[in-house]
């Protein structure tokens, strides 16, 4: 609808003479009423009927006032921002109200967490309200009818179609997850909702209508608490406990908020009105406490109308906007007048995930006849449901774009939970993207495929890149080196990466472990790249061998994609590894030759000889350290008195005993000390055991002169 603020108001199904209304709202903005679906005044056949009653003044106009201020949801906010926010809205609440309350502006609702307000005013004062510096936009207050019906024949609730059972043994489910289901209420007692009911109230507008009563359960215009969702007593009443049991058939885990919303025109009428949604939509956005992080989507099976293109000046577009931005989906059904060139509001809003429905025939997916469709629209979901919660406890079959609506919700809900971290977005274009293909009408409209959506919006761990030695001795430590990246469309969470030993280069329960290493969450698309130390154990056999490395090797991360091949695909072969029984350096004789005692600076000779015990060659030179130490466990910590470098030293060779020169350090405690010797003191060579490379060669006294 376009605003009267220096545009033009779309009038359409105002409650009291469309007509007349539509004349008043047009005449003094200037604009001309032309053919176009924005400006133009329905046919009476193209929305519901007018209402039976009329309004208590003449000249009074329905309207929602729309201020300027741009807000966010409650639940955004911290509790500081919440007040001041509110307190901003009340205080361009009451400067309207007091400017104009002299002109007639006759308040209905003071909405606290949005800048609107629901009022009446003469017509004659509609120039001075449109005017006013606090007002944004003016908007006549509509009412929409339900998008749904009794099915002649519902012999078939498609969710195995949809892939919804499927995705629901995936884990997809809902789980931690709300929709609130904004119709004509829920029976929260029903067996198979009692215990998904979470919140209720009620918001049902009497104060401008005569032969309108309201639905709330109390009689009043709103209610809140537990029994004030409680569904009207006329008929369609059962159309929002249908619409919250398509929602849990789909994801069954979620949590339903039954807000009722309609109010009863003459006898057995059903309508809702632009104020009582945006009532709805207000009381929501205080429920911060309850539903940040949770709300996954706000599920509107109602509309009115026929637009052929984007209504985004409609009086809901900023509500649907400040939700959408906040990662709450704005569900709505694309009404059932069977238009193949537009849709109903509010599902012509841009932000809105509109739905039409379709049925399965044939073997193929296809518009039913009844639903409304466009380019606009987002997804086609089953349009008929059997067997779904309805009045009384009972449960029936369901038909029209109010039943597809909530397929939609229902799977939104069902990956949130499956996916806690993932955006609305995300959810959105992987539905779409996984969707069945409907594209008879000349255009492409996916109908949803819960399944494949709940597979694709998962982490998929792969070792995408890696190396190793080409050679080790088993027993030994090592260096490898992986690159693990998240090819899904989910961040993993915590998990490790396990390398293995195999013969060959298929990795089973058969292969040799020999190491992980730990990688904190992997955002999707991202990439972990690391180097870790392992170890061949000494038992292994040496000969060729193929090292792996496994991406969640402990299976901690839940991964899918489209082909069922994400568990499959987490290995990778860095390289061929030879294992070798390796060198193995010992010290086979040591001895000490020096006067007694010693004194500092003085020099005394070290006697030993090194052995390579193992059947490999050492491959390299290697270090000989002589160690003062106080007792007779030598390590590279104690004094070091000299390294001696020696050469390669090939499989069972031994060196000449070697006498070395060393001199007893300044600044060193008095007493004795032993002298020892350690081959490979720097720990270059790879050997079969690091266990046996020192020697005690003697010991020595160390005096004051």
């Amino acid at each position: 609808m376009v605003g009267l603020y220096g545009k033009c108001m779309e009038a359409r199904m105002v409650r009291k003479s469309p007509f007349l209304i539509a004349s008043l709202l047009l005449a003094f903005s200037g604009c001309a009423v032309d053919s176009s679906p924005e400006l133009a005044m329905d046919d009476p056949a193209e929305g519901p009927t007018a209402l039976q009653g009329r309004a208590p003044g003449s000249d009074e106009v329905p309207v929602i006032v729309e201020l300027n201020m741009d807000a966010k949801p409650e639940w955004t906010l911290m509790t500081r921002a919440v007040a001041t926010q509110r307190l901003e809205i009340r205080g361009l609440q009451d400067a309207l109200i007091g400017d104009l309350k002299a002109a007639g502006l006759r308040p209905r609702r003071l909405f606290r967490s949005f800048p609107h307000i629901s009022a009446s005013v003469p017509a004659s004062s509609l120039p001075a309200l449109s005017r006013h510096p606090a007002v944004k936009r003016v908007h006549s207050d509509q009412w929409h009818e339900p998008a749904g019906s009794d099915p002649d024949d519902a012999d078939n609730l498609d969710l195995t179609r949809i892939g919804a059972p499927a995705a629901n043994d995936l884990g997809a489910r809902g789980d931690g997850t709300i929709v609130a289901v904004l119709d004509t209420g829920v029976e929260a007692t029903h067996p198979a909702l009692a215990e998904h009911v979470v919140a209720e109230a009620c918001f049902s507008d009497l104060a401008f209508y005569e032969n309108v009563r309201s639905t709330c359960p109390n009689g009043k215009h709103s209610q809140v608490g537990p029994g004030a969702a409680e569904p009207c007593d006329v008929e369609n009443c059962s159309h929002g406990t249908r619409v919250a049991g398509v929602v849990h058939q789909v994801a069954p885990a979620a949590k339903i908020i039954a807000v009722q919303v309609g109010s009863i025109e003459g006898v057995d009428r059903v309508s809702f009105s632009d104020t009582d949604i945006i009532a709805a939509l207000d009381w929501l956005g205080e429920q911060r406490d309850q539903i940040a992080g949770r709300l996954t989507a706000v599920n509107l099976s109602l509309g009115h109308g026929k637009f052929t293109s984007a209504c985004d000046d409609y009086v809901l577009a900023p509500f649907f906007n400040s939700f959408t931005n906040s990662g709450v989906a704005m569900v709505v059904a694309a009404g059932n007048e069977g238009y193949r060139d537009g849709i109903t509001t509010p599902a012509c809003i841009t932000s809105a995930v509109a739905v039409g429905a379709s049925y399965w025939r044939d073997g193929n997916d296809i518009v039913e006849v009844y639903s409304n469709a466009s380019t606009m629209l987002d997804f086609f979901a089953p349009g008929i449901a059997f067997h779904v919660p309805s009045d009384n406890g009972e449960f029936y079959g369901f038909a029209g774009t109010s039943c597809a609506a909530p397929h939609v919700a229902g799977a939104l809900a069902a990956l949130h939970g499956k996916h806690p971290t993932s955006t609305l977005t995300r959810r959105l274009q992987v539905l779409k993207d996984t969707g069945y293909p409907i594209t008879e009408l000349g255009y492409t409209v996916p109908r949803i495929q819960v399944d494949t959506a709940a597979k694709v919006l998962s982490p998929d761990l792969q070792v995408v890149g890696g190396s190793a030695p080409a050679s080790v001795v088993r027993g030994t430590y090592f260096t490898v080196t992986d690159k693990v990246q998240n090819t899904g469309l989910q961040d993993a969470g915590a998990s490790r990466v396990g390398y293995y030993l195999s013969s060959d280069t298929i990795i089973d329960a058969r292969d040799v472990y020999v190491g992980s290493r730990y990688l904190d969450s992997v955002r999707e698309g991202a990439v972990n790249s690391a180097s870790t130390q392992i170890r061949v154990p000494a038992s292994t056999p040496a000969g060729s061998y193929t090292l792996a490395a496994v991406a969640d090797y402990e299976n901690k991360v839940k991964e899918n994609n489209r082909d069922d091949t994400a568990e499959t695909n987490n290995v990778r072969v860095l390289g061929a590894l030879r294992v070798t029984v390796g060198p193995d350096l010992v010290v086979s004789y040591g001895a000490v030759d020096a006067l007694w005692p010693v004194f500092p600076t003085m020099t005394f000779t070290v006697n030993y000889r090194a052995k390579n015990q193992g059947p490999d060659s050492t491959g390299a030179g290697f270090r000989m350290g002589i160690y003062l130490s106080k007792d007779t466990w030598i390590t590279t910590s104690d004094t070091l008195l000299v390294n001696v470098i020696e050469g390669t030293l090939g499989a069972g060779a031994e060196t000449n005993t070697r006498a070395t020169n060393v001199t007893a350090p300044l600044g060193l405690p008095y007493g004795t000390y032993y002298v020892g010797v350690i081959v490979d003191s720097g720990g270059v060579i790879s050997e079969s055991s690091e266990s046996n490379n020192t020697r005690v060669a003697g010991q020595i006294t160390l005096q004051q002169p």
